[in-house]
């Protein structure tokens, strides 16, 4: 989905958007109950909790760092290949509800999409991207999160 922003090489050697710090653990992505069948049967040791109208990974094992990593996360990229979950697809974007307005915003963990011009990020997120998002949002409001400051506000919903 972000093949013109961000090559897989680039993603393959990051792989930063598949670990999560033990307190954002809960920030992994919101899954549907037919996601979590797939993904149990392609990792059968995974285990999720429910979260509202989906589910997330229950974190079982931190690294030293006290990371956690994907449990679709393989050796050789992610076990969905170009078939991953919606919000794994759209990162580093995130849907977050900033002052009760959805907005996308941009995640500082991907230093390659980060240090663009915020320009340059709006407008693919206008290319069509920004209305999927809103539209996935409007189906699946678990996947809106919290407002984080350290998140740059790139585009609001605009809702008439």
């Amino acid at each position: 989905m972000l093949s013109s922003l961000l090559s897989p090489k680039t993603c393959a050697d990051c792989r930063m958007c598949c670990s999560f710090e033990a307190y954002h653990v809960m920030d992994t992505p919101v899954f549907t109950a037919d996601m979590k069948e797939r993904i149990s049967a392609l990792s059968p040791d995974a285990v999720f909790i429910p979260k509202a109208h989906g589910f997330i990974f229950r974190p079982d094992k931190f690294d030293a760092e006290h990371m956690f990593t994907c449990p679709a996360l393989t050796d050789s990229g992610c076990l969905f290949g170009k078939n991953k979950p919606f919000e794994c697809s759209i990162w580093p974007f995130l849907i977050m509800d900033v002052n009760g307005r959805r907005a996308v915003t941009i995640s500082p963990l991907c230093t390659e999409l980060f240090s663009r011009p915020l320009s340059e990020l709006v407008s693919f997120l206008r290319g069509g991207l920004a209305g999927s998002i809103f539209a996935y949002a409007d189906a699946h409001p678990d996947s809106v999160r919290p407002y984080y400051p350290n998140c740059p506000v790139l585009i609001f919903e605009n809702r008439e």
